[in-house]
């Protein structure tokens, strides 16, 4: 089955960091203006790899459906936008890499500390964690089966 029997998924998300949006980026990618400090959200991204329950990170209301899921990376890169952040994992719950991305935005703004995130994952309530991303600078890369 195209959905239920991939073994890992590869996303992307964009952010434009230029002072003022570039237009050619506008609709593929999240504008932050502010400079962000990438070391603090890398080191926020390490405490997320692993096998953990990510119920602090989705808005998914289902009560039946297991929220533990393992990343195995998280890599943050430069690119014509500014930069790109990429999840690898066994699969992501509904709106998780966008809460994710909001998360280590919050870390890359210096609204949360990067250690914040453990209390984050411990805590297992989407009201701990940071804002849902816009979802035009998401998308899917890469399936493997």
């Amino acid at each position: 089955h195209a959905r239920y029997n991939c073994l890992t998924k590869r996303y992307a998300y964009y952010i434009d960091t230029n002072f003022s949006a570039n237009p050619f980026f506008t609709r593929y990618s999240y504008h932050i203006p502010e400079t962000l400090d990438i070391a603090k959200m890398e080191a926020a991204a390490h405490h997320l790899l692993g096998t953990h329950d990510f119920k602090s990170f989705t808005s998914m209301k289902n009560k039946k459906k297991s929220t533990i899921k393992h990343i195995h990376s998280i890599t943050i890169e430069s690119a014509p936008c500014g930069l790109v952040i990429y999840y690898h994992g066994n699969g992501f719950l509904q709106h998780m890499v966008r809460i994710l991305t909001g998360t280590l935005l919050e870390v890359g703004l210096g609204h949360i500390q990067p250690s914040d995130v453990i209390g984050i994952l411990e805590g297992k309530s989407r009201a701990l964690a940071g804002p849902t991303s816009p979802s035009h600078g998401l998308f899917l890369e890469e399936v493997l089966y």
